[in-house]
């Protein structure tokens, strides 16, 4: 089945802390076995992991030191493992495009001072000031917690906080608002992501 999502825009950057609802599910790891989740969490799950087609569109904030900016950003997948991000500056000129195809990377740096190597998560951190993971991106923009294994959920099955840890940095990213789609769960139309006094934010408006 092939869907085309398109929901409206919610624009705003704010600071929220604790967003741990009491009436959470907390999944943990016990000798390599994973708490059992509630049953309506995991039958969303397997909705959203039948999407093969999806575009949103958005803003991506990033504050970081001295860094502080905004882009806006198209994602289009036309299949599992097949996905363009295009990055733009308010202008509407390419900052720089990613296009996935299984294990091929195509990697368009527009920035003034582009990785020689054509490093994308380089290229990030020297826009954001920030070295964003992004294996699990794809995932992540769709309320999927992809191989991260320690997440809540809130009382309406949505994902609402991952936390990991990559290269000895600790990540932990909220899902701090969802809009309703017809025929499926409910999407994430806000995300922020920490490390540190780090932050992005994703703001999907359509």
């Amino acid at each position: 089945m092939m869907f085309l999502l398109n929901y409206r825009f919610f624009w705003s950057i704010f600071f929220l802390g604790n967003m741990l609802s009491a009436c959470s599910f907390h999944e943990q790891i016990h000798e390599n076995r994973l708490t059992p989740m509630p049953l309506q969490w995991k039958q969303n799950q397997k909705i959203i992991k039948n999407i093969t087609q999806y575009q949103i569109r958005g803003v991506l904030s990033w504050f970081s030191g001295k860094k502080k900016g905004y882009a806006y950003f198209n994602w289009y997948q036309k299949l599992p493992g097949h996905y363009r991000l295009l990055l733009t500056n308010p202008l509407g000129f390419t900052i720089f495009q990613i296009n996935q195809e299984d294990q091929s990377t195509q990697f368009i740096c527009k920035l003034r001072h582009c990785p020689n190597d054509s490093n994308i998560e380089e290229a990030l951190f020297r826009m954001t000031g920030m070295s964003f993971p992004l294996e699990n991106i794809h995932q992540w923009i769709m309320g999927l917690p992809g191989n991260i294994t320690t997440f809540t959920i809130d009382e309406q099955y949505h994902l609402r906080q991952l936390n990991f840890s990559e290269n000895g940095k600790i990540w932990r990213i909220l899902y701090l608002a969802y809009h309703s789609v017809p025929s499926l769960p409910s999407l994430p139309s806000k995300i922020e992501l920490h490390q540190g006094k780090q932050s992005i934010i994703l703001s999907i408006y359509s």
